[in-house]
């Protein structure tokens, strides 16, 4: 797919002009078709998406596309009645008027992000829900999934260190995040998370795992997604019962995930997942 290059990057926006044009996704998005009869639509008009300009490997992963924010309404739910949090309501008008205000205002220095609505959602409603205070991003990329909790974080007096290696990212965030007022509730690091992790102090309230590792890395445990396991074994002395974990790319059936599953199962209490275009968990300790 040929990206436009837009102020705010979101591959999302994208997608959905194309969906769009298809009557099937909009009764999809209203909840009138099941995730099943999405996925026979999209398979009917496979040819007229992709001739509109949809890309194969996207068209594949739109299969897991939810059907609006009633499913990322749903986990939240599923993760109240697991003990997660003690309540599911997110205050939908609240991040409504956020979202317009945010979306088109946030500038994405030339970067694309595969952040998705529920995405949005689910990054908000954490940092709601938990009363986050203190937070670390890992793989916090030019910080657009991170800025959703940031109406918590600030007004809790709190901080959100964000950490990636790639300097020119952490620029437009911390860019971003200063035009927003959210400067001075955030740090932002320019370095491995894992040597952030392990070298700072205090708890963490919350801690969002979004970075993937380069393939040819040395060493097999940080190559791809298979970082999540490191990152989270350098988080945990600093994570108390009742610490938030949020996972972007979240996928039982990878092999790449399977030393991170392992290692969340043994300390998560409570736990809520959901099979989206990118894959998303929750986990309380």
């Amino acid at each position: 797919m040929r990206y436009k290059q837009n102020m705010n990057g979101r591959a999302w926006d994208d997608y959905e002009s194309v969906l769009a044009r298809f009557p099937f996704f909009p009764e999809y998005r209203e909840g009138r078709l099941t995730k099943g009869e999405f996925r026979e639509a999209m398979e009917k008009n496979k040819d007229g998406l992709l001739g509109a300009g949809l890309a194969e490997h996207a068209y594949r992963r739109l299969f897991a596309c939810v059907s609006g924010n009633r499913e990322v309404e749903g986990m939240l739910e599923a993760f109240r009645e697991a003990g997660g949090v003690g309540s599911a309501d997110y205050g939908r008008d609240a991040f409504e008027a956020f979202s317009a205000r945010l979306k088109p205002s946030y500038d994405n220095g030339g970067f694309i992000t595969e952040i998705h609505p529920e995405d949005e959602l689910i990054m908000y409603a954490a940092a709601k829900l938990t009363g986050a205070r203190s937070m670390f991003v890992a793989g916090a990329y030019f910080g657009y999934w991170a800025v959703w909790a940031m109406p918590t974080v600030k007004g809790n007096g709190g901080v959100c260190v964000l950490s990636d290696v790639n300097p020119k990212v952490m620029e437009v965030a911390e860019r971003n995040f200063r035009r927003l007022e959210y400067g001075g509730s955030a740090e932002f690091r320019a370095e491995d998370a894992e040597a952030v992790l392990k070298g700072g102090e205090g708890t963490i309230d919350l801690l969002a795992l979004d970075a993937q590792g380069l393939y040819n890395d040395p060493r097999p445990t940080h190559r791809g997604k298979a970082i999540y396991a490191p990152f989270l074994e350098a988080a945990l002395p600093r994570l108390k019962k009742g610490s938030c974990v949020i996972v972007h790319n979240m996928d039982r059936g990878s092999a790449d995930m399977a030393p991170f599953v392992r290692l969340i199962a043994s300390v998560a209490a409570a736990k809520a997942e959901l099979t989206t275009f990118n894959g998303l968990g929750l986990y309380r300790v």
